[in-house]
Formats: C-alpha cells, sequence, structure tokens
C-alpha cells in the first residue's frame, strides 16, 4: 500500500460525527446568559443549556484540530503532541471519540509507534465515557482477560466477550478481535477460570463461535472435542 493510500485510510478510522451539536456562538450566548442568570433567575436553566453546547461544541473542535495536526493538511505541518493533546481534550469534555481516537493511533501506530499498553488504556477511557462501539468493549475484554492495563477479572471479561457475541454484526465478525473475543470466552468456561464456574456446553458454543468466524488457535480442535465429549 502506498504512504497516500495509507494515510487516506487512517484518516477515515478517525473520524466523528459533526453534525450532533450547533456550534455557533454558543460560547458567547452561554456567558451572556450566565450575566443575565445572575439577575433573573429564570434565565439559569438557558444558561445551563447553552454552556452544555458550549463544552460539546468544543469537543468537536478539539477532535478536528487533533485529526488536523495528526495528519497535517496544505497548510499545517502534522504535530503528533498538539494532535494528542486536542484528542484528550475532546474526551475530557465528555466525548469518546477523542479517547477512541487515540486508542486507534496507538494500536495502529499511526503517526507513531505502536503501543498496546496506551491503545488498551483509551479503549477503557472510552467505554467508561460511554462508547458502546462492539470493538471498543471487546478491547476492554481482552484488557480484563489478560490484565494490560487493570488487574485480570474473568467474570468482567466473560460478560464483555458475550456482549460483543450477541451485539457484533456481519463485519464484525470478520475482525480478529471477534474471533479472539469468542475463543477466550470459551477459555474461561473450558478452564473455570476463579469464580467463573466450568460450563463445557458454553466453551463449547463459545469455541464453535470462534472456529466459524476465522479462529486458528492450535488447541481449539482440541478442546472442541473435549467439550463434545463432556456434554454428549
Amino acid at each position: 500500500m502506498s504512504k497516500k493510500k495509507e494515510l487516506q485510510t487512517q484518516e477515515k478510522i478517525i473520524n466523528i460525527e459533526t453534525s450532533q451539536v450547533e456550534t455557533r456562538n454558543s460560547l458567547e450566548i452561554a456567558l451572556d446568559m450566565y450575566l443575565s442568570a445572575r439577575q433573573k433567575k429564570s434565565n439559569k436553566e438557558k444558561f445551563i443549556e447553552f454552556s452544555k453546547l458550549s463544552i460539546d461544541g468544543y469537543a468537536i473542535d478539539s477532535f478536528k484540530l487533533g485529526k488536523l495536526y495528526l495528519f497535517g493538511d496544505d497548510e499545517t505541518k502534522p504535530n503528533f503532541n498538539l494532535a494528542t493533546t486536542y484528542f484528550e481534550d475532546c474526551g475530557k469534555c465528555g466525548n469518546y471519540r477523542g479517547y477512541l481516537a487515540l486508542a486507534k493511533i496507538y494500536e495502529l501506530g499511526i503517526q507513531t509507534e505502536p503501543n498496546f499498553h496506551y491503545a488498551y488504556y483509551y479503549y477503557i477511557k472510552a467505554y467508561n465515557f460511554g462508547c458502546e462501539n462492539v470493538e471498543c468493549i471487546a478491547k476492554v475484554g481482552i484488557d480484563s482477560y489478560f490484565g494490560i492495563n487493570n488487574k485480570i477479572d474473568y467474570v468482567k471479561a466473560a460478560e464483555f466477550f458475550d456482549y460483543v457475541i450477541k451485539n457484533a454484526d456481519e463485519e464484525d465478525r470478520k475482525e480478529k478481535w471477534f474471533s479472539d473475543s469468542a475463543y477466550f470466552l470459551g477459555n474461561i468456561y473450558f478452564d473455570g477460570y476463579f469464580k467463573v464456574k466450568k460450563d463445557y456446553k458454553k466453551s463449547y458454543l463459545a469455541y464453535m463461535t470462534a472456529k466459524n468466524n476465522g479462529c486458528t488457535y492450535k488447541n481449539l480442535d482440541n478442546r472442541l472435542n473435549k467439550c463434545a465429549r463432556k456434554i454428549s
């Protein structure tokens, strides 16, 4: 893949819907409402409304600036430090897409070296700020399974993987993180990790989901056969 096409692909990955809020003069309006609210209590609700609007607008503007400095354009040179700062600002304003962008940047090594520790850290932050993206939840589950950023928690990992299997669409099922989620869920029920009881039927179903969606781990067939014998 040429460098130009690679950048075009990466830019599609780092994206945000900008039609969610109207940002025009929202900060100025919020300040005006604040001054009025000091004299008239009736304007308090309006002030809160426009304050939220200004924060939402700033989050989206921060995301746009993050993307601008990440890739650059004809007038702007890429600046990785500025890009990540703006994506952080977007997340801090309550918009999980800033953290999701950072997760992708570090996972794929966009304008930097890949760093899976950072990538999964930001997937967790995106999830904590309301991201319901199936891939994000799969990555949070993988973090719980391996203890990348948090302590290993197989109960939580099983919950996340189960959600992924139930909510993934046809395109999601083509991704390695999907088959991995199913395979790791099978392992949890097969081995009965910690607070999770062994359940060969659940393990078999999870392993079959993994196998039917491209999983190639060497011990998969062996474990499937063991599960089949246990439940027959």
